[in-house]
């Protein structure tokens, strides 16, 4: 009966994590007031455009999700391993596998892409200057910096120790963690999801929502979420560490 109620309870936690994303993007459109085929201003119409909505959210979730988990968290965590935050990253920097020069290159550059990323969000302009195509020369420079780093760092061959390790540990321990890092997951995404939707409703001139009356309130929710975020990256980070000193 335990496992049962253990297996139902798991359950409920994986549809969260995967059908969040979905919903809070149709929530946002809601709030934004953009309207468009099956979603938007219109999401609580007839059944049958509900039904709509209820599929385009899953699939949404689905893209959403594994945007953030693949590429956005893997991204950081990297970033968290060279600077030995992380349980791999601090074994690798116990072993000076991590040559110096390389890791303030690969810092650099992922500087680079994420003030490219601002300037993007923002419209931002140095002296008039069209930096546009600079978002593809710091995408490269990373991609290819990040390639470098992992072959010289043994990365994936830290990291799969780690995972082994993780996987043969007890249940307890691997369960919370499991539950904590979704529980990131979700406020980064909060976090991120609703700056994209909002920058689509200024472009577009969808501005009569909600979101756009408190704009001083979006702004703050989305600092704090920023600031949650990476708090609970770096502290769930240093968790793992610890209970894995042993290794």
């Amino acid at each position: 009966m335990q496992d049962l109620m253990t297996s139902f309870v798991k359950s409920i936690q994986e549809l969260f994590r995967y059908a969040y994303p979905g919903f809070l993007f149709l929530a946002l459109l809601k709030l934004t007031g953009i309207e468009g085929p099956c979603f938007g201003t219109d999401i609580l119409g007839p059944s049958s455009q509900l039904w709509s909505s209820i599929v385009i959210a899953i699939l949404l979730a689905f893209v959403i999700y594994t945007i953030h988990r693949f590429f956005i968290h893997e991204y950081i965590l990297l970033a968290l391993f060279m600077f030995g935050v992380t349980a791999p990253g601090y074994k690798c920097k116990e072993q000076y596998n991590i040559p110096n020069i390389l890791k303030w290159i690969l810092f650099s550059s992922m500087v680079f892409v994420v003030l490219n990323v601002i300037f993007q969000f923002a419209k931002i302009k140095i002296g008039g200057f069209d930096i546009s195509y600079l978002w593809v020369v710091s995408l490269i420079i990373n991609f290819t910096v990040i390639i470098l780093f992992i072959y010289k760092s043994k990365y994936l061959n830290y990291y799969k120790k780690f995972v082994i390790r993780r996987a043969n540990t007890e249940n307890g321990f691997s369960r919370y963690m499991y539950n904590r890092w979704g529980h990131v997951h979700a406020i980064g995404i909060t976090f991120w999801l609703p700056m994209i939707v909002y920058k689509y409703g200024i472009e577009f001139g969808y501005e009569n929502g909600l979101i756009f009356k408190f704009k001083t309130e979006f702004w703050i929710a989305i600092v704090i979420l920023l600031f949650v975020w990476f708090w609970q990256l770096i502290s769930l980070s240093y968790v793992e560490r610890g209970f894995f000193m042993k290794e």
